[in-house]
């Protein structure tokens, strides 16, 4: 692992170490995934060889979800920007950039906006 930026704490970076294992081929990589759409929003389950899973959520308007009891996941917003809803009437704006983290004890929340999340989780 090499530390690519510090979030401004002052520690040293490796930009030399991390720019020589990067690829840089531009290749598709296939993978599988589901796809479920509701109302105009599409999520995509993508099937990938790791400890973890992804995600990709195409809110066009709003969606409503629930946690997941047995583990939290992150949302990452790449595009657009909308509100993630939950306890009734508690709005979490995110952005392009932003990161949420829903907590597996949440239970029911909406995602509302034109935004493109990727959710990711550790797989059990």
């Amino acid at each position: 692992e090499f530390r690519i930026f510090d979030y401004n704490r002052g520690r040293e970076l490796d930009l030399a170490q991390a720019y020589e294992v990067l690829d840089f081929e531009n290749r598709d990589i296939e993978s599988d995934y589901m796809l479920l759409t509701h109302k105009g929003n599409q999520i995509k389950e993508y099937n990938l060889p790791a400890d973890f899973n992804v995600e990709v959520y195409e809110v066009q308007d709003s969606l409503y979800q629930t946690s997941d009891r047995n583990r939290f996941h992150i949302f990452t917003c790449v595009s657009g920007e909308g509100d993630i809803i939950h306890g009734g009437d508690k709005r979490e704006r995110i952005r392009k950039g932003d990161s949420y983290l829903i907590p597996a004890v949440m239970g029911p929340y909406e995602l509302e906006g034109k935004m493109t999340l990727v959710k990711s989780y550790v797989a059990i």
